[in-house]
């Protein structure tokens, strides 16, 4: 039987996925949002299953990106609440 590993990756500010890889997610490094495009083709390899981002940063990315995304069947993108520290 073969057996396939499938990755959750994790996409946002640098505190958000330095935490969710301690739960063991691939962090991809891409800061900003307009800059997707470089890391698209390892956001869309086959044993990609999902895909965690922060809330605000998916919003800020680019229109054309979002339509691909909502239209793609898989990974599925699971968006989170922003990782921001409080100023009290």
């Amino acid at each position: 039987m073969d057996e396939r590993t499938y990755e959750t990756l994790v996409l946002g500010t640098r505190l958000f996925i330095d935490l969710w890889s301690v739960k063991g997610f691939v962090p991809v490094n891409c800061e900003h949002p307009e800059d997707v495009r470089t890391v698209w083709s390892r956001l869309v390899e086959d044993r990609v299953a999902f895909i965690l981002v922060e809330e605000g940063w998916f919003e800020r990315l680019p229109h054309p990106v979002k339509q691909r995304i909502h239209h793609m069947g898989r990974p599925v993108w699971v968006p989170f609440p922003d990782m921001k520290l409080r100023e009290d």
